[in-house]
């Protein structure tokens, strides 16, 4: 084996380094069919649009949907999230009733 030579200024060896464990790529596969199609449906039917796609570094799939003037963007980091994403959304766009069956609107919980 190579002896290693230290580095200047105390910066560590390659060697001596932490490797990076590659996270597994998100991929809209991962969410349920039936789930994108409940949104897909409750957006579109309401006269917006969507579009899915991923963030340029490939750490969280993007969900923008186009309504009027009005745009709404969630990103997704773990596909356990659509739930809480979508709803953002739809409550944002009033098309989420609370529990109490008044009108959504307002940002929930931790949402400024």
């Amino acid at each position: 084996m190579a002896k290693l030579r230290p580095v200047p200024h105390g910066v560590p060896n390659v060697a001596e380094r932490p490797q990076r464990t590659r996270k597994p790529e998100l991929s809209w596969s991962s969410i349920d069919a039936e789930d994108l199609k409940s949104f897909l449906v409750t957006v579109t039917e309401d006269g917006a649009a969507v579009m899915f796609g991923r963030t340029t570094r490939n750490d969280a799939l993007s969900v923008l949907v186009l309504s009027g003037n009005d745009k709404y963007r969630e990103y997704l980091n773990d596909p356990k999230d659509w739930a809480t994403v979508t709803d953002d959304i739809l409550w944002d766009m009033d098309l989420l009733l609370p529990d109490d069956g008044s009108k959504g609107g307002n940002p929930s919980p931790g949402r400024a």
